[in-house]
């Protein structure tokens, strides 16, 4: 693989691949139920009425794998897409780590996921990331459930941490103080922070390019970012402008076609990079997350 390596595992749920690429981690899932890429579409927008405290970004890049099943059929499916910020997983992480910094990090990281209502159902150590900046941080959400009264459960992750306390001698960082776990990375010379619960974006140099008005929103990608705005999705440009109005029940963008898809009621949109509306389909004759069986052209 050209400037980059992959390492590929597969687990009970999904086939999981490790990528570096271009000095940044990711961990992509194909999941082997495919009801999995569309709970975690609607758990991305439910989390937008959320705080995120320490959940990572989901991306659902669809249509992104083709393989050929056991008929010889080729098949597309879409895989989730989550930065890993040069971390590892808490399993790893017990050999490099002081076990009295890893304890104060998933007590934190629990307190913090039930402050915010957020259940993660399975938090083992293979599921749990351990960052460079000191934070524990959840990975693998598609059993997760947003409750009013909710109680993660890290009895697991205390107890490898207790099994190997002689073994990390490294001090992890310290955590960032603040009510959300920020993780400011320029993207494209734009980064995007967290206050009080609002999002906005700086430049390189220290310009506000928008101010924190944003329930939520993505990194920059092409000069690109999908933005939250009364529990509606849109899109910016770079320069903070708007591209496509916050009125949409789901927004993606496809990178290798330079297109959004949008969801608004019973319509599916394709929209061009400047906003413009260039196709629609009828959700209900189509995978609502994925494939449309007739599209529609709007004229230009």
């Amino acid at each position: 693989m050209e400037n980059g390596r992959i390492a590929i595992r597969r687990t009970q749920s999904a086939m999981e691949a490790e990528i570096e690429w271009n000095e940044r981690h990711y961990i992509i899932y194909l999941p082997f139920d495919s009801k999995d890429i569309q709970r975690m579409a609607e758990f991305e927008l439910e989390s937008c009425e959320h705080s995120r405290g320490p959940l990572i970004e989901n991306r659902i890049l669809y249509n992104e794998v083709t393989l050929t099943n056991s008929l010889g059929q080729r098949e597309e499916f879409a895989v989730i897409l989550q930065e890993t910020y040069g971390g590892m997983m808490l399993d790893k992480a017990v050999t490099h780590y002081k076990a009295d910094d890893l304890l104060c990090a998933v007590e934190r990281m629990r307190r913090r996921l039930d402050e915010i209502g957020f259940q993660h159902n399975n938090l083992r150590p293979t599921n749990v990331l351990i960052c460079k900046s000191g934070t524990a941080r959840p990975l693998k959400y598609w059993h997760a459930e947003w409750r009013d009264l909710a109680e993660n459960n890290i009895t697991p992750l205390l107890a490898l941490i207790e099994q190997s306390k002689h073994i990390g001698t490294k001090s992890l960082a310290q955590e960032p103080i603040g009510d959300e776990y920020a993780e400011p990375r320029a993207y494209e010379g734009i980064t995007r922070l967290c206050k009080h619960g609002r999002y906005g974006f700086v430049g390189d140099d220290g310009r506000a390019i928008t101010r924190y008005i944003f329930s939520w929103a993505s990194n920059f990608q092409e000069g690109r970012a999908i933005v939250v705005q009364n529990n509606k999705m849109g899109a910016i440009n770079s320069e903070g402008k708007k591209v496509i109005r916050a009125m949409y029940e789901h927004l993606e963008y496809d990178v290798a076609t330079g297109t959004f898809i949008a969801i608004l009621g019973k319509y599916k949109y394709f929209i061009d990079y400047n906003g413009k509306k260039i196709a629609q389909a009828n959700v209900e004759s189509s995978n609502r997350w994925g494939g449309v069986d007739e599209i529609i052209s709007l004229p230009r």
